[in-house]
Order: C-alpha cells, then sequence, then structure tokens
C-alpha cells in the first residue's frame, strides 16, 4: 500500500512526494514534542478531585475529538492514505500521553495506588506497557480504583487498536478509492 493515491503519485516528482512524506513525518514529530513538553510542563499536581473518572471522561472526550478531526482530515485530503499514517502516528501517542497523565494525577492524589511512586517518566512507561500488554510487572496498581483505571486503559486499547486503527485505515482506503474512481 502507497502512502499517496495512484494517480497523485504519478504526478509527482521524486523530490515532491519526499517533501510531503517528510511534512507529514514532520508533523508527527511537533506533535510528540508538544506532548512531551505540555506532559513535562503542565502543573498536573494542582489537578484535584477525588475521582480519577472526571478526568478519565474529559480526556476521552479530547482523544475523541482529536481522532474525529483526523477522520475528518482524512476525508478532506487528496493524499487520504498519507493523512491516516499522520493521523495514527499523533492519535496514538496523545492516547499514551493522556493516561499517563491519568496515572500520574492518580498516584500524586493517592500515594501507595501503585507498587511504587510515579514520575513522569515511569508514568508513560507504565501507560506503555499496559498498552502493549507487555505487562513486566515491576510497576503494579494496587489500590481497587487504581485497578479499575487500569483495567478501562486496557478495555480501551482493544478500541483503539481494534476499531479508531481500523476507522483510520478504512476512511483512507475509501478516501483513495474516491479518488481512482474520480480520475477514471
Amino acid at each position: 500500500m502507497t502512502l499517496l493515491p495512484a494517480g497523485r503519485q504519478h504526478s509527482l516528482t521524486r523530490a515532491q512526494t519526499l517533501r510531503v512524506i517528510s511534512l507529514a513525518v514532520g508533523r508527527c514529530v511537533v506533535v510528540w514534542i508538544i506532548l512531551g513538553v505540555a506532559y513535562y510542563a503542565l502543573p498536573l499536581d494542582d489537578i484535584s478531585g477525588d475521582h480519577p473518572i472526571w478526568l478519565v471522561t474529559v480526556i476521552l472526550a479530547v482523544f475523541f475529538l482529536a481522532v474525529a478531526w483526523s477522520v475528518l482530515r482524512i476525508t478532506r485530503s487528496t493524499m487520504p492514505r498519507l493523512r491516516a499514517a499522520e493521523a495514527l502516528g499523533a492519535t496514538i501517542p496523545f492516547f499514551l500521553t493522556l493516561f499517563a497523565v491519568v496515572y500520574l494525577v492518580l498516584d500524586h492524589q493517592h500515594p501507595h495506588s501503585f507498587s511504587e511512586p510515579l514520575d513522569h517518566i515511569s508514568a508513560l512507561y507504565f501507560t506503555i506497557t499496559v498498552f502493549a500488554t507487555v505487562g513486566f510487572g515491576d510497576i503494579t496498581p494496587i489500590t481497587q480504583q487504581t485497578r479499575l483505571v487500569v483495567s478501562l486503559q486496557m478495555l480501551l486499547n482493544l478500541v483503539v487498536i481494534g476499531v479508531v486503527v481500523k476507522l483510520i485505515i478504512g476512511v483512507a482506503q475509501r478516501g483513495a478509492s474516491a479518488s481512482k474512481e474520480g480520475q477514471s
């Protein structure tokens, strides 16, 4: 599967194709940098509340708005496959960062929620190991509340991998097919 639609791919020179792909990769890297800076710079210790469910709800709403915006960009693009790759390169790290925030806030609000205190790196590490279903066991949820949030992430991981990824790829394939039909 090429990232550029068949008709568009032939109309671009090699240099133009590399430039378009480089810009997409660059946008993903910029998103990663923004996520990293925000993750470390935002005053997460100031977030209060006894129930992380509100934080999880807000975070999920923001994530699904980002997915909807990505799908909209793909449907309006002349290069839907490239936009889909870009969307996945931005939305999955966004999802992981959001859950790292949840774990970090949860651990700061309720010390001893995990088998060891979490800092920014260990919260992100834990989030990624849960997402990748590796589960090294070095950091584990201790309280029922924390286990519930981690279980929710596990279920949402399946949604992200099974539904969101399929949705983004499906929209890109439909856009590429429509682009081919329009050129015929």
